[in-house]
């Protein structure tokens, strides 16, 4: 299938091209008109993640054409094409960014797989098809989206750059009620007559833009191309809420925020294995693609260079002013900031012109409180450097979507309350719901965790004894609340750059080894594969019973310890590194040095998504005793980073109240390497 409207990313990319200018169009349709049966989306929040992402690398409001709802109709979205590729230039560099609903419609020409074609859904095309009044002619399909990319490919050449984001979807069923869940794009109703039938191919890709122009097939002078896809062609592609509670497209709240902390020197596949990291901590049943050349670097290597401070957009008085970054760039309320002299480049051992803390971040912005009076115009040419990057205390946001009469809707708000500094009853942007099934009585039917994007988290017999469940359900929630922070968790510092590579292990030998009292049987390598092998769709793929080694490279600078923490598909937590018996101190590593440890690790269940986080640090840590006493252990003065594992475990807030210090930690306290992959049944 076209795999360019839907599927969320297309991301057109190049090598470094000519001097060309960074333009954008983009088109955000939210506000559909009633009698098109289109609900509301939230398209218009996405435009200013993206123009501020974009802004970030060099893009300037003269060159970023806007079109929305009533102006993105299916005429307006080719004029607006035509416009774009007639003041195109060779070497330009261009992002197209969408946001709306998408639809599948019958394939009129014969030349799908399974009979079905692609479309974004501009604002005059409805979602039902009348025969002989509306049969899909305002939609957008992929052959036409096809020929209008074609065309402006062709205008920028091969020295040019093409990116193109869709923050829609066209398919997918969702599997419960929509009350608790986040909007979704697109629908599962098929454009097209009563009597179509579905061809017996299937083609699960979504959009796969080929070109189409006026003259050749498939022109050489074409800008390069990389296409990024939130999600498959059977996905739903829910919204997802910002740190304010705004409903947001997933696609473009989490490219805004990977691209907010890139450079021209990230490669597309970093901004892929990055939005992988982010999309399955928002939106963990859609599955992130990427098609093309993926080692270009964004841009055309024309991106933003990368820098470790801030700047100001406004100064507001001498005490108050305004930074370009936001949460999505890691500026969390109260974290501590402290202000140089333009040029500075490394602030140890410097004495900072004043100190102050953040207040008021929104996603692109965030407000500082001086503590003491600056000149208006040395904080207009200063730098602002992140000294203490604070983490606000876990918080999940819970909808209980249970018969007020039920007797476990008061025993779960009792049990709830103990932890009410980490579970926030709401029916506003819930993270996550807990409902029950359809004909549940007292002691029957099955009570449900779904989170916000439909992703079941658990499920279990409603039984009699109401107090056991509510605390059995009340501590899962405390674990997901857990398990969301540490996936979410990504500190860097370039002086501890490491990365992991799993080593897959094909065949095994058990081997005798030792004399009397010390022999031991012990299983060692025999064959072992790639993992390219393993990879589907972008994404590593291991069954059951797969065996593996872990690889861990040294790309920084300086020495660096480190551990891994292993988060399961289920919320749990352990310690993978060190393993038992071995001290952490063991653990090291040099600058440009790579290590195999000899363990053959096991494959085994829950299904669903591993998260590995590879922690680098200056000094060796121990987080064993902390995941074993799950956080309820003396405080032993130890890392900054030991201490933010350990208030991770919220289940020990019980009691705490607003006056307990948030997480801190220096923002070079650690580098945190993520490593997902899917374990599936053999």
């Amino acid at each position: 299938m076209k795999h360019i409207l839907f599927l969320f990313i297309c991301f057109y990319a190049t090598l470094s091209f000519g001097q060309g200018q960074k333009k954008a169009l983009i088109i955000a349709v939210g506000d559909y008109p009633k009698e098109g049966k289109w609900g509301k989306i939230s398209s218009d929040k996405d435009i200013p993640l993206i123009v501020s992402a974009l802004h970030h690398h060099g893009f300037t409001d003269d060159n970023i054409l806007i079109i929305q709802d009533s102006q993105a109709t299916k005429e307006g979205i080719k004029t607006a094409f035509e416009k774009v590729t007639r003041d195109a230039e060779p070497g330009d560099i261009y992002v197209v960014h969408y946001s709306g609903h998408g639809q599948q419609v019958w394939d009129k020409n014969g030349d799908e797989l399974d009979g079905k074609d692609e479309s974004i859904v501009p604002f005059d095309a409805p979602m039902k098809f009348i025969k002989n009044q509306y049969e899909g002619q305002n939609h957008l399909i992929d052959d036409e989206l096809e020929y209008l990319i074609g065309e402006l490919r062709m205008k920028l050449s091969s020295r040019g750059s093409l990116t193109v984001i869709l923050d829609a979807c066209h398919s997918g069923t969702a599997t419960r009620g929509s009350e608790g869940l986040a909007p979704s794009r697109g629908t599962t109703e098929f454009m097209g007559p009563e009597d179509w039938k579905e061809k017996p191919g299937k083609d699960d890709n979504g959009f796969e833009l080929k070109v189409k122009t006026r003259g050749a097939e498939e022109p050489d002078n074409l800008a390069p191309m990389v296409l990024f896809s939130g999600a498959s062609a059977s996905q739903l592609n829910y919204e997802t809420f910002d740190e304010q509670g705004n409903s947001v497209g997933s696609l473009s709240y989490t490219i805004s925020k990977v691209l907010l902390n890139s450079d021209k020197q990230t490669t597309y596949q970093e901004v892929f294995d990055q939005i992988k990291i982010e999309m399955n901590v928002i939106t963990p049943r859609q599955n992130p693609q990427v098609e093309g050349d993926v080692n270009l670097a964004i841009f055309g290597g024309k991106g933003t260079a990368k820098t470790n401070y801030f700047i100001h957009t406004t100064v507001i008085d001498g005490t108050t002013s305004v930074l370009n970054g936001g949460t999505l760039s890691g500026l969390f309320n109260k974290s501590k900031v402290a202000l140089f002299p333009a040029g500075t480049k490394d602030i140890h051992n410097q004495t900072p012109i004043a100190t102050g803390v953040i207040a008021n971040a929104n996603l692109v912005n965030a407000d500082v409180i001086w503590d003491k009076a600056v000149d208006k115009e040395v904080l207009r040419k200063g730098f602002v450097f992140i000294t203490e990057q604070n983490f606000e205390n876990v918080q999940l946001k819970v909808f209980l979507n249970i018969p007020a009469n039920h007797d476990l809707l008061s025993a779960l708000k009792k049990n709830i309350k103990q932890y009410e500094q980490v579970i926030v009853l709401t029916k506003n942007a819930p993270e996550v719901s807990i409902e029950m099934s359809k004909g549940t009585t007292r002691g029957m039917g099955q009570i449900e965790l779904i989170s916000n994007s439909d992703l079941l988290i658990s499920s279990k017999p409603v039984t009699e004894n109401v107090d056991s469940l509510s605390a059995v359900l009340t501590k899962e929630l405390l674990n997901y609340a857990q398990a969301l922070f540490l996936r979410d968790l990504n500190t860097m510092n370039a002086d501890f750059d490491l990365v992991m590579e799993l080593i897959p292990i094909t065949e095994v030998e058990k081997v005798v080894s030792g004399e009397g009292r010390y022999k031991k049987t012990v299983t060692v390598e025999k064959a072992r594969g790639s993992i390219q092998d393993k990879i589907v769709n972008g994404r590593v793929q291991l069954d059951s019973g797969d065996m593996f080694k872990l690889k861990v490279t040294n790309k920084g600078t300086k020495v660096a310890y480190f551990t891994l923490l292993d988060i399961t598909p289920t919320n749990e937590v352990a310690v993978v590194i060190p393993g038992k018996n071995q001290p952490a101190e063991e653990f090291v590593i040099r600058p440009g040095e790579s290590i195999e440890l000899n363990k053959i690790y096991t494959i085994s269940p829950p299904y669903g998504t591993e998260t590995f986080k590879l922690i680098a640090t200056p000094q060796a840590v121990d987080l064993r005793h902390i995941v074993s006493s799950r956080g309820n252990t003396e405080n032993t003065g130890g890392s900054p980073f030991e201490k933010l594992i350990q208030r991770s475990y919220v289940e020990n807030t019980r009691g705490v109240n607003d006056n307990d210090e948030d997480i801190a930690i220096p923002p070079d306290a650690a580098n945190v390497f993520t490593f997902l992959f899917e374990i599936n049944q053999k």
